[in-house]
């Protein structure tokens, strides 16, 4: 199972980009702005960059799958579905990790944004294989 993951780590649809500010904001420009985008850009590094198909929608990056979640309702498709921890969530199809809730902070731990239902796929630099489980005895 582990070594299977593991393979599964470095197999992506999408290129997977490394997220940066300019992927989610428009910044007409970074006069002044300097070290928000630095610490922006800090935290959106752990992420990939949102990923469209050809016909403009959105996809997961890892297993090239639609996200609509009116069409995963109806059992089609995939969508992002919620975790059992505050924020974090995966992809219905491929079950590859990503965070839906962001409050980002500065290095003087002063808030930077704040976004919710904002679904980045985690970026494969910063996933690792699940521990293998070893049954009781």
């Amino acid at each position: 199972m582990v070594e299977q993951f593991e393979r599964e780590l470095t197999n992506h649809a999408f290129d997977p980009r490394h997220c940066t500010s300019a992927d989610l904001f428009t910044i007409k420009s970074d006069e002044g702005q300097s070290e928000f985008l630095a610490a922006s850009d800090e935290y959106l590094k752990g992420f990939v960059a949102p990923v469209k198909n050809d016909e403009g929608k959105p996809v997961c990056f890892h297993c090239g799958s639609v996200m609509d979640s009116f069409m995963q309702v109806l059992g089609f498709g995939a969508a992002y579905e919620w975790g059992i921890v505050h924020g974090e969530a995966r992809c219905s199809h491929c079950k590859w990790p990503a965070r839906g809730m962001h409050h980002p902070k500065d290095a003087q731990g002063e808030g930077l944004w704040n976004a919710q239902n904002l679904f980045l796929a985690y970026h494969p630099d910063f996933v690792e294989a699940p521990a293998e489980q070893v049954p009781a005895q």
